[in-house]
C-alpha cells in the first residue's frame, strides 16, 4: 500500500506562449504523517534520448507532517533555450511532472507531450521557419 497517492493533476492552462510559466494543480493524499520530505519537480525535456539536455523548470519540497487531502499550484519557468539545441526548440518534446520520497526515492512521474510551433498569427513562420528559431 501507497503512503502517498496521487489524485489528480490539472494543467492550468493547455496552451500557452513559450516564454509563459507553467502550472499545475496538484491533489494528493497522505495516508499517514511521513518522516521525510516530498520533492515534487517539473522537467522539461531538451532532447530525446539525451537527459543532459532535459531542464529542471520548478523544484519544490514539502513535509507533511499530517495524514489527510493536500492540494498546491506548483509553477515553473519556461525553459532556457540558450541550453537547447536550436533544431530542438519548434517541434514536439514533453514535460514531466515528478514527486520523491526523501530526495531520491521517485514514485510518481506524469508525462504530457508539449507542441512548440509558430502562432497562426504568423503564417510566414509556419510556411518557412528560420534556421534559428525566434521566440519573444
Amino acid at each position: 500500500m501507497s503512503l502517498v497517492n496521487v489524485l489528480n493533476v490539472i494543467v492550468k492552462q493547455a496552451k500557452t506562449p513559450f516564454m509563459a510559466p507553467i502550472s499545475f494543480d496538484i491533489y494528493f493524499e497522505s495516508v499517514k504523517a511521513l518522516k521525510h520530505s516530498l520533492t515534487w519537480r517539473i522537467v522539461y525535456i531538451g532532447q530525446a534520448g539525451d537527459d543532459q539536455l532535459d531542464q529542471i523548470l520548478e523544484e519544490a519540497e514539502m513535509d507533511c507532517d499530517v495524514a489527510g487531502r493536500m492540494t498546491f499550484t506548483l509553477e515553473g519557468n519556461f525553459p532556457d533555450v540558450s541550453k537547447l539545441p536550436p533544431n530542438e526548440i519548434v517541434g514536439v518534446t514533453a514535460i514531466l511532472l515528478t514527486c520523491s520520497y526523501n530526495t531520491n526515492q521517485e514514485f510518481f512521474r506524469v508525462g504530457y507531450y508539449v507542441n512548440n510551433a509558430y502562432s497562426e498569427e504568423f503564417p510566414d513562420l509556419i510556411e518557412n521557419p528560420p534556421m534559428q528559431p525566434d521566440i519573444q
